[in-house]
């Protein structure tokens, strides 16, 4: 009999669980302080690190395209084998690196490597797992695994005294090793039935969003999104310092924990809370938090953490609240026969992300951390503004057709 506390899954979907684990946990013991290490260590601008960060970011949706098609085209077990390695070349260049232009090809190396696995182990879901209920709780299963992975990485890294530490880069490539020997030894050669599209194109999804003017208001809604959000990855370990606040390293710890933390065990009562909300509502509480917590960091001092619990907290929330929602905004919107390409084409909300490191560092450098969070603030009322007006295009739409 089946265990219905322990899901029963085929060994390559756990796999995949523990390799998503493994690596993420490893991952946050330095990725969070890697910006601290390049500005201890070679008196780095924000502005130098967020270009940086934003070309990363760049590359690896650029690339997500192109790697996502190859993966039909030649299989899962390829993209995330090569994924793998290029990630063990990558942290093991980061190791070694010894001036800022070798930390730019560890980071880049990097974008890549994501580009290369992301898209391929969420399609492995989908090609092993041919129920719909059992395929949406295993990705459930991945993003709650990636969130624990997210919380426990950086305590444990501060447990062993190896954040901001070189030698955590060589603890990341092991993590990487070992789920590339797992692939190599669980997935066969050639395993899976992948299904073949050849109809969705990098320039389809552009005209796409060009003659669909309610996803085109929401697609620079939800880059803006991802502007805000994105300052927590690069820009808030920056301000920790410069902020001059005691034990920056453990503060950025504890506040990786609570956002993840506060993912993990909130998502479940936030559905339930909000499931009687239209979605219109539900994305404007999302955002509501977000811009809340932008008015706590813009608040913070030096002397007292308990702002910056209190607003990591509440942009958590928001997180928790809105993110959910984004795929629901794009099934909705999207005509039945165009889902896909839709979705592929949502790729562009990460562009928000890439842009987050370079627009942060520009701004806390200019202005400090007053001009940074005042200037989120008012791009998370404009969200609201560009939701409404989405909103408000397709309901128009809809009477239309």
């Amino acid at each position: 009999m089946r265990s219905t506390f322990i899901p029963y899954f085929p060994k390559e979907i756990w796999v995949i669980f523990i390799g998503t684990f493994l690596t993420r946990a490893c991952f946050f013991m330095i990725w969070p302080f890697i910006t601290i290490l390049m500005r201890n260590n070679y008196a780095m601008t924000p502005v130098e690190i967020g270009v940086m960060m934003s070309v990363s970011l760049i590359v690896s949706i650029s690339f997500g395209y192109l790697f996502g098609g190859a993966s039909d085209k030649y299989g899962r077990r390829t993209l995330i084998i090569l994924g793998a390695i290029a990630a063990i070349i990558s942290f093991s260049v980061l190791a070694l690196a010894n001036s800022p232009a070798w930390y730019f090809v560890g980071i880049l190396l990097n974008g890549i490597s994501r580009s290369l696995i992301e898209p391929a182990s969420k399609a492995v879901i989908g090609d092993i797992l041919h129920d719909r209920q059992e395929r949406e709780r295993a990705l459930n299963i991945r993003y709650f695994l990636m969130n624990v992975g997210a919380a426990v990485g950086p305590l444990v890294g501060v447990a062993l005294g190896l954040t901001a530490q070189k030698a955590t880069f060589f603890v990341t490539a092991l993590s990487f090793l070992c789920y590339l020997l797992l692939v190599l030894a669980v997935f066969k050669a050639g395993h899976g039935k992948e299904t073949r599209n050849a109809t969705f194109s990098f320039i389809g999804s552009l005209r796409i969003i060009w003659n669909d003017q309610a996803f085109k208001v929401l697609v620079v809604a939800n880059i803006l999104v991802m502007l805000v959000y994105g300052q927590i990855d690069v820009t808030l370990p920056q301000y920790l310092m410069i902020s001059q606040v005691h034990n920056p390293e453990y503060l950025l710890s504890v506040l990786i924990f609570i956002n993840a933390a506060t993912v993990i065990t909130l998502q479940y009562f936030t559905e339930r809370f909000t499931r009687r909300m239209s979605l219109a509502l539900k994305t404007s509480l999302g955002v509501f938090f977000l811009a809340l917590s932008q008015i706590v960091f813009l608040l913070v001092s030096s002397e007292s953490w308990l702002l910056w619990l209190v607003a990591m907290f509440l942009l958590s929330l928001g997180e928790v609240i809105l993110f959910p929602t984004l795929n629901k905004q794009l099934d909705r919107m999207a005509p039945a026969n165009l889902k896909g390409a839709y979705f592929g084409a949502a790729t562009f909300y990460e562009f928000g992300l890439a842009l987050a490191p370079f627009v942060g560092g520009l701004l806390l450098k200019q202005g400090g951390g007053g001009a940074l969070y005042a200037v989120m603030f008012f791009l998370c009322i404009g969200v609201i503004v560009l939701y409404t007006i989405s909103e408000r295009i397709s309901e128009k739409r809809t009477i239309t057709a």
